[in-house]
C-alpha cells in the first residue's frame, strides 16, 4: 500500500469513526432527553379476532430531533421556519424545543415518512444540516372506531392504556419478533362491524345520546362483538372526552327495568312459589299495607304467571316477590354474578349494586322483581341472560381466547368456564316464557323474526340523577336482551339505547334495533341454510338504477368494502363507487342479506373484473 492510500485510509477511517461518534453522542442524549427510543427489532404484539383478523398495526415512524452544533446563526432561523412547516407545529413552539442547554432537541415524536422524506431532500441541497431521524413506530388501529372500545390504545411510547391494550399491555409489550405475543380476542370483527352499523344508524332515528349492543354466545361466554356508543377513533384518542372513551357496556351501572323479571321468575320457579294454575289480578296498582303503591303500565285485569311475563306485568310479579325470602333470592342473584365483576378478561369493569338482604327495605323485593333498586352492567346482563337459556350454566363472560407466538401457536390459553345455576327443567320453562314475551301482542314483538324463533324481554328503566337523587324527568334507557334460535339457543344479544328522543320503551325502540342486528348477523352465523336462487335480471337492475343516482354515489377508490349483512340495495350503495371506476360487473346469486363477498373487504378490486355476492337469510 502506498504512503498514499495510507493517508486515505486513515482519513476514511477517522471520518466514519467520528460520524459513529457523533451518532452515538446523540443517541445518548436522546435517551436522557424525553424518551427512549425502542429498536426497530422490537414490535408491539398484535391483537386478532377470533378468524385471526388483524386489528393493530405497528406503523413505522420517526423521532425528529435535532443537533445544535450543526446550526449557525445564519441556518437557525431557516431551520426552525422549515421544520414548523413539514411538521404543522407553530414557529415558536420549535424555537422553544431548540433553546434548551442540551445539544440534541427532541422536535416532534411519531412522525411520518413523507416528513423524513422532505428533509432528506433538503439536506441534500445543503439545507437543514443537523436534522436527524431515529426510527421507531406507532400502533395504529385499521378499523378506526370499531373495536375502539374493546381494544382501547396505547400512549405515545406505546404502553397500553385502556382495554385490551392495557390490560395484557405484558404480553403485547415490544419485543424481537420471535420473541413477541399476541392477542386472540372471541370477537368475530364482521358482527362486530355490522352491529356498528346498525347502531350508527339507530342513533340517527331515535336521538340517543348513547347506547350498547353486545352480542354473546350462550353456550362458552365468548363475547362474539360488543359495541358502544358514542364512538372514538383510537388512533386519535386525545381528542375524546374521558365519557365517549370509557366502555359503556362493561363499565356503566344500569337499572335493568322489566328485563330483571327474569331473573325473579326463574327464582319463583326454582323455589315451587308460583303454582301451575295460578292466576293473578291487576288493577293497575300494586298497594303495600302501609299505603305505598307501585303502578303497571296499564289494568291487565285477571292474568295468569305465562301473561305476567308476556305482558310485563308489575303487579303480577311483585305480588311474586313479596313470597320471596331475601336472604335465599339474594343469594340466587349472586350466583349469576350480580354484585360482583364477572372477571372478564382482566379489563375493566364495574361491580354493579346489590346491597346485602340486611339493608333491604319492605318494598325490596318488589322493586329489585321489578329492575329497580338494584344496579347492573349491560355485561353482567348478557351473562345472566345466555344462563337463563342454554339449559342453566352460567359462562364466565370471554372476551380473550388465547396468547399465541408469531406462528399462532398458543402460549397460554383461557379456556371457557362454567357453572350450573339453575335447573335444566326450570331453564326450559323460562326459555318459553321469554318466547311469549315476544309473539304478537307482547312488549317484546317488534323483536320477532319471520323465519327464526326469538325469544327475549323488553324492559324500560329510568334513569337516576346523581347530583339530586331520585330520577331525571323524561330520561330513559330502553332495553331488549333476547336469543336465538328457541329451540337451540346459540347466540343472546343486548341492546340499550340511552335516553332515546321520541318513543323510549324497550319495545319500541330497542326491539325493533334488535331484529335489525339479528337479520344482519344471521347469515355470518350460519344459522340459515344455504338456499341461494337466482335474483331476477329485473330486479338487479332496478337497483343498480337506484344506486346510480348521484345522492348515493360516494368518492371512488379500489379498496372492497365490508357489505356481509347488507341487503342487496344497501351492498350496491356500498360497492358503487369502486365498481362504477373500475368498470366491474355484478354478479348475484341468492335472495335476502349478503352472505359472503369476492373479493374479501379490504382487498384491491381489479380492472374489469367481476364482483360476487352470494345472499342467504331472512326476506
Amino acid at each position: 500500500m502506498t504512503k498514499e492510500q495510507k493517508i486515505a485510509l486513515v482519513t476514511v477511517l477517522l471520518a466514519a469513526f467520528g460520524s459513529i461518534v457523533v451518532f452515538r453522542m446523540f443517541f445518548l442524549a436522546i435517551r436522557t432527553s424525553s424518551f427512549t427510543p425502542v429498536s426497530q427489532n422490537d414490535v408491539r404484539g398484535d391483537i386478532y379476532d377470533v378468524n385471526g383478523r388483524r386489528l393493530t398495526e405497528n406503523t413505522p415512524v420517526f423521532t425528529l430531533a435535532v443537533d445544535k452544533n450543526s446550526l449557525s446563526a445564519e441556518t437557525l432561523a431557516a431551520t426552525v421556519h422549515a421544520l414548523s412547516s413539514l411538521t404543522g407545529m407553530r414557529t415558536r413552539d420549535v424555537a422553544i424545543k431548540l433553546r434548551d442547554e442540551r445539544r440534541f432537541s427532541v422536535i416532534r415524536r411519531k412522525v411520518t415518512s413523507a416528513v423524513r422524506d422532505a428533509v432528506l431532500a433538503a439536506q441534500k441541497t445543503g439545507a437543514m444540516k443537523g436534522v436527524y431521524f431515529i426510527p421507531e413506530r406507532r400502533r395504529t388501529y385499521p378499523f378506526s372506531d370499531v373495536f375502539a372500545h374493546l381494544i382501547g390504545f396505547t400512549d405515545i411510547d406505546n404502553r397500553g392504556i385502556e382495554g385490551i391494550e392495557f390490560a395484557y399491555d405484558e404480553e403485547l409489550a415490544p419485543a424481537p419478533v420471535l420473541k413477541r405475543r399476541n392477542v386472540m380476542l372471541t370477537v368475530n370483527a364482521d358482527i362486530q362491524d355490522a352491529v356498528h352499523r346498525e347502531i350508527k344508524a339507530a342513533m340517527a332515528l331515535t336521538k340517543s345520546d348513547a347506547a350498547v349492543v353486545i352480542v354473546q354466545n350462550v353456550n362458552n361466554g365468548d363475547i362474539l362483538a360488543s359495541v358502544s356508543y358514542p364512538y372514538f377513533d383510537p388512533n386519535e384518542p386525545g381528542r375524546y372526552s374521558p365519557m365517549t372513551l370509557r366502555n359503556r357496556a362493561f363499565m356503566n351501572i344500569i337499572e335493568p327495568g322489566s328485563t330483571f323479571k327474569m331473573l325473579a321468575a326463574a327464582f319463583a320457579l326454582s323455589h315451587n312459589i308460583v303454582s301451575a294454575n295460578e292466576t293473578f289480578l291487576c288493577t293497575g296498582v300494586y298497594t303495600y299495607p302501609d299505603g305505598q303503591k307501585i303502578k303497571c303500565h296499564e289494568k291487565h285485569g285477571r292474568v295468569s304467571f305465562e301473561d305476567v311475563i308476556k305482558r310485563s306485568c308489575n303487579v303480577g310479579i311483585i305480588t311474586v316477590a313479596e313470597r320471596f325470602k331475601k336472604a335465599e333470592f339474594h343469594d340466587f342473584l349472586t350466583t349469576f354474578r350480580f354484585g360482583e365483576k364477572t372477571g372478564i378478561a382482566r379489563v375493566s369493569e364495574q361491580a354493579g349494586i346489590l346491597r346485602p338482604p340486611r339493608s333491604w327495605s319492605l318494598y325490596s323485593r318488589g322493586y329489585i322483581a321489578i329492575g329497580q333498586e338494584i344496579g347492573v352492567t349491560p355485561l353482567q346482563l348478557i351473562g345472566a341472560y345466555s344462563a337463563l337459556v342454554n339449559g342453566g350454566t352460567y359462562h364466565t363472560p370471554r372476551l380473550v381466547s388465547s396468547i399465541v407466538d408469531e406462528e399462532r401457536r398458543v402460549v397460554s390459553s383461557m379456556d371457557p368456564s362454567g357453572e350450573r345455576v339453575l335447573d335444566a327443567a326450570v331453564a326450559e320453562r323460562i326459555k318459553l316464557l321469554l318466547r311469549k314475551s315476544v309473539e304478537s301482542g307482547s312488549t317484546g314483538e317488534l323483536a320477532s323474526l319471520k323465519d327464526v324463533a326469538v325469544i327475549g324481554k323488553t324492559g324500560t328503566s329510568q334513569i337516576a340523577n346523581l347530583r339530586s337523587g331520585g330520577y331525571l324527568d323524561d330520561a330513559y334507557n330502553s332495553i331488549f336482551v333476547g336469543a336465538f334460535p328457541l329451540d337451540a339457543p346459540r347466540v343472546s344479544m343486548l341492546v340499550l339505547l340511552n335516553k332515546p328522543k321520541g318513543a323510549h320503551t324497550g319495545g319500541r325502540v330497542a326491539a325493533p334495533l334488535f331484529k335489525r342486528i339479528a337479520i344482519a348477523i344471521l347469515p355470518l352465523l350460519n344459522i340459515y341454510p344455504d338456499t341461494a336462487v337466482t335474483v331476477s335480471r329485473a330486479s338487479l337492475t332496478d337497483l343498480a338504477s337506484f344506486v346510480r343516482s348521484e345522492e348515493h354515489i360516494s368518492g371512488g377508490g379500489t379498496a372492497m368494502p365490508m357489505v356481509i349483512g347488507l341487503s342487496l340495495r344497501e351492498a350496491l350503495i356500498r360497492i358503487r363507487s369502486v365498481t362504477a371506476s373500475n368498470e366491474n360487473g355484478i354478479s348475484v346469486s341468492g335472495e335476502g342479506y349478503v352472505l359472503s363477498q369476492e373479493p374479501p373487504a379490504g382487498e384491491t378490486v381489479r380492472f374489469g373484473s367481476v364482483v360476487r355476492l352470494r345472499l342467504s337469510g331472512p326476506k
